[in-house]
């Protein structure tokens, strides 16, 4: 079962670079990303749309049960997850270059523990925070170029 979700995340990063690397380029020839966005939902939806029906198949019923908690939880996914996620990251895409979006990959689990702790309990741990801490200074090191980086050394000569 290891195995397998590692693959699947290995799988799920290729994808993401994939996109990244294609949206940068279509951003260089359009430079509006919410119709790229749009499109890349439709062609998603077109992709999922056999695994719905597989699903859907196997139980029928499924919108009948479902409670508030759950029609909650998919209107978040929706909205949140990804209308929003995808049109911000497309946008932010379109302002930065490709290769600086991975730095903001690191938040990602900053931004979860907002999330987590009021409404799944989660704790705050020292560990976490201090990492929380290496993870801000780490990015604000690399955003401003400084004397010491790599990509500061090469833009000056």
């Amino acid at each position: 079962i290891s195995f397998l979700g590692n693959l699947l995340f290995i799988i799920a990063m290729l994808g993401a670079v994939g996109q990244t690397l294609i949206g940068k380029k279509l951003f260089n020839k359009y430079p509006d990303p919410l119709p790229i966005t749009f499109y890349a939902f439709i062609i998603g939806a077109f992709s999922f749309f056999p695994l719905f029906i597989i699903e859907y198949l196997k139980n029928p019923g499924w919108l009948g049960n479902l409670d508030m908690a759950g029609g909650f939880g998919i209107f978040y996914g929706v909205v949140f997850s990804s209308l929003l996620a995808y049109v911000f990251y497309d946008w932010g895409l379109s302002k930065i270059n490709a290769s600086e979006t991975g730095i903001f990959n690191y938040l990602m689990p900053l931004t979860a523990i907002l999330i987590a702790v009021p409404f799944f309990g989660e704790k705050l741990t020292i560990p976490f925070i201090l990492g929380g801490i290496l993870v801000i200074l780490g990015i604000f090191l690399t955003e401003r170029r400084s004397p010491f980086h790599p990509l500061y050394k090469h833009k000056k000569n």
